[in-house]
């Protein structure tokens, strides 16, 4: 297993090993490229002139220009805008922030299992305070938002220690640090799902244990904060005013957007990045400040 050396981006294994029972070497989270080994994904970008030579320059980019995104992240950040800017919110009560936050609190914990509530609105308590470290030490937060979220439900030796998928963590880490000129929320929505995937923390398996199926756990609720963490950071909801978490639900809406992710094709990964933006119009339409008109570009529910 590894922790989280808080003073970096690193992912350090117990004193004398690698977390593979060999001595003396240090695993650091973020060399390898941006997260996508999906092969019909990688698809997108083979024919482009830089796709011909190896050489991907802004894969989120690309992502962000798949069939509809554009127009979903633009109704989404219409939604946002129309909260924050056109309303002249700028300047945000620290109430209506927490009202929101426990809202997300709540809407997390009903996607990952009510148990972990209490721990849900820990994190959401944090999450002004965290957001800062997402997109400059990601594996910082991840540790802070496991240990946050988890004590009480995970032993404490296993709080903010990545138990699998360290290298796919690392390819999230680089993602994160890299700059892109793709939107935060097209950031905020690949983040979430690759945090879910690689379930560092192996809630997944002990969600299996207990009878679920593994893809909606407490992983959910790290990545959630993660989702609206890159959010805050990146100014789209500075104040925390929003409640995006509730636009993921239902459950089975949720879980099968994921599922479309995973499978690694085009569609699949355009209907999750569909989704996300659906999510931050819904938190904006649920957040505590005046109800607003919805910005959907289609009025009607995406199945």
């Amino acid at each position: 297993s590894f922790w989280f050396d808080p003073g970096s981006s690193q992912a350090v294994a117990p004193a004398g090993t690698t977390g593979r029972g060999e001595v003396g070497m240090r695993q650091t989270l973020c060399q390898r490229h941006v997260p996508f080994a999906h092969e019909e994904v990688r698809g997108v970008w083979r024919d482009r002139p830089w796709g011909r030579i190896g050489v991907v320059t802004d894969p989120l980019l690309d992502l962000a220009r798949l069939s509809g995104v554009p127009a979903a992240v633009a109704a989404a950040q219409d939604a946002t805008d129309a909260i924050l800017a056109d309303r002249g919110r700028r300047e945000i009560q620290a109430s209506t922030s927490a009202a929101a936050l426990l809202a997300g609190a709540r809407a997390s914990a009903e996607l990952a299992g009510q148990r972990w509530l209490p721990g849900a609105v820990r994190l959401s308590a944090a999450l002004l305070e965290l957001a800062p470290l997402i997109r400059r030490s990601p594996g910082q937060f991840l540790a802070q938002a496991h240990l946050i979220s988890a004590r009480d439900l995970v032993v404490e030796e296993k709080l903010g220690a990545i138990v699998q998928s360290a290298e796919r963590v690392q390819e999230l880490c680089r993602m994160l640090t890299r700059r892109t000129k793709a939107s935060a929320i097209v950031v905020a929505a690949v983040a979430h799902a690759e945090v879910v995937l690689a379930d560092p923390f192996a809630a997944g398996d002990e969600s299996r244990q207990s009878g679920g199926d593994g893809w909606v756990s407490g992983s959910s609720v790290v990545a959630l904060a993660v989702e609206h963490a890159v959010l805050i950071d990146a100014g789209l909801d500075p104040r925390a005013a929003l409640v995006p978490e509730a636009g993921h639900l239902p459950v089975s809406v949720y879980r099968q957007r994921l599922v479309d992710y995973s499978s690694g094709s085009v569609s699949g990964v355009r209907n999750w990045l569909l989704h996300c933006c659906d999510a931050v119009v819904t938190g904006a339409e649920q957040s505590p400040l005046t109800p607003i008109t919805r910005f959907r570009p289609n009025q009607e529910k995406r199945p």
